[in-house]
């Protein structure tokens, strides 16, 4: 290593975890995932994540003493830092992206544990969310539109928005209206100039309809077009 270890361990007591539970601070946690980011970058010792693990352990102390409570992402941070600082600047790097891939799996779960609860709040009318637009009626199609829709609010707070702006969102520092619309445009206005000259269609594989020559029949083909845009953009057309 490129700097001396001090292996003397004192730590603290107990750690929070991201759901808010609390459990006592387990050192071997903090060597097994070190040992991983070393697996991860072709390095296969043993000894260097055991004795990382108690640099780590031994700062935590020294930062918060012995009788605290430290929170998960206050050591995981610590542990960045001391990989850097002792010369491993690749297995930081790996760790860091252990440490997504970890919580891309949280948030997966947390989607699939939420489905049950966001279809009972909605029949209970229990979330707010079932009030948030003004067009959308209490119905099946309703609650049908309300779970998917909650599916992709989650994707877009948490892979369309900087982290800052969604942790504002959830802070309630700031409301962004309409989540679940949030990786398509909002609201237009369409000239039916083409759609009388040319038809319903231009969409490769798609169903398609050549120039009206009736009233009916332009009228049937407004329909399936406005119907086809109000499904591929939010809000009013």
């Amino acid at each position: 290593m490129s700097k001396s270890l001090d292996v003397g361990i004192l730590s603290p007591q107990k750690v929070q975890k991201r759901d808010g539970r609390i459990v006592p601070f387990d050192r071997k946690r903090i060597e097994r995932a070190i040992y991983k980011a070393f697996q991860a970058v072709g390095e296969t010792s043993q000894t260097i994540p055991d004795e990382l693990s108690q640099v780590v352990t031994n700062q935590l102390f020294e930062k918060f003493g012995t009788n605290t409570t430290v929170d998960i992402e206050i050591i995981q941070d610590l542990v960045e830092e001391t990989l850097i600082q002792y010369g491993y600047s690749k297995v930081s790097k790996a760790y860091i992206l252990y440490r997504r891939k970890r919580q891309e799996a949280r948030e997966a779960l947390q989607a699939a544990v939420d489905v049950e609860k966001i279809v009972q709040e909605y029949l209970q009318k229990a979330d707010w969310r079932t009030q948030e637009n003004s067009n959308t009626t209490y119905s099946y199609p309703g609650l049908v539109l309300h779970t998917a829709g909650s599916v992709m609010a989650h994707y877009t707070l948490n892979r369309i928005y900087p982290d800052e702006v969604r942790d504002a969102h959830i802070n309630a520092d700031i409301h962004i209206h309409d989540l679940s619309y949030g990786i398509t445009a909002y609201c237009a206005g369409w000239s039916l100039e083409e759609l009388i000259r040319e038809g319903f269609g231009g969409v490769k594989d798609k169903v398609a309809a050549g120039p009206a020559k009736h009233l009916s029949a332009l009228t049937g083909q407004m329909v399936n077009f406005l119907g086809t845009m109000q499904m591929e953009f939010a809000g009013a057309q």
